[in-house]
């Protein structure tokens, strides 16, 4: 029975040391998340493992950060070809690393933040990955009180539109330019065609004023609501 034990101990520690010998470095215990430490592996990516040295998240990332985003519920990683995503406190890739960049939640609208691909475009992300706003745009604004739950978008040909906080381009983005809501008229925004020509829509794309007039006949008023 000794020589049993002895056996089963010296494979545990055989284990053991080849547990550790996947890594060239073990940081401290709790500096990133209670009971975990960071780990280094032997070709340089980093990864998290347990106090019994269980590995909590895969040695595949150039980068970890501390658990800082979502009120510390997030940590923004890194992948060994340079894309960024996010771990959650389980040690789940919770939000892809696909994106050359991620923003910070809430900056733009309730519990979503900006993401930038890796070819320049730009999307909106909630907590759990979900591409809520997808990223396709060359740039996106805030939502605010103003508009209402929607957000200004420039297309990656330059047009502009609005989308809501579901992601549905509730005026569809084809426009020169769009102004505010209740800048001029009462509910309603400026836009402009690509041909240069001026109209009003509401906040579900309506063209309430046909887009068929001139800066100057919308100055002075000079134009029909469209009958519905």
């Amino acid at each position: 029975m000794r020589k049993l034990l002895n056996f089963i101990l010296l494979i545990l520690s055989s284990i053991a040391v080849y547990s550790q010998s996947d890594y060239r470095k073990i940081y401290e215990y709790g500096e990133y998340q209670e009971n975990w430490a960071k780990v280094k592996s032997i070709t340089g990516e980093y990864g998290m493992i347990d106090r019994n040295g269980n590995p909590i998240v895969p040695a595949v990332y150039k980068k970890i950060e501390k658990f800082t985003r979502d009120n510390g519920n997030l940590a923004l990683v890194k992948s060994i070809t340079g894309e960024y995503g996010m771990i959650d406190k389980s040690g789940k890739e919770i939000i892809p690393a696909k994106y050359s960049k991620i923003g910070t939640f809430n900056e733009l609208g309730e519990g979503l933040a900006l993401v930038k691909s890796v070819v320049g475009t730009y999307g909106l992300i909630d907590k759990n990955g979900k591409e809520v706003i997808p990223a396709e745009y060359s740039k996106i604004g805030k939502f605010n009180e103003i508009e209402r739950g929607l957000a200004l978008v420039k297309s990656i040909v330059g047009t502009y539109g609005y989308v809501n906080e579901n992601g549905n381009e509730v005026i569809p983005a084809n426009y020169s330019k769009v102004g505010r809501f209740n800048e001029i008229e009462e509910g309603l925004a400026l836009v402009k065609t690509v041909v240069g020509t001026y109209g009003f829509v509401d906040k579900k794309g309506n063209e309430i004023i046909e887009p068929i007039y001139s800066l100057k006949q919308i100055e002075s008023k000079q134009y029909k609501t469209v009958e519905k």
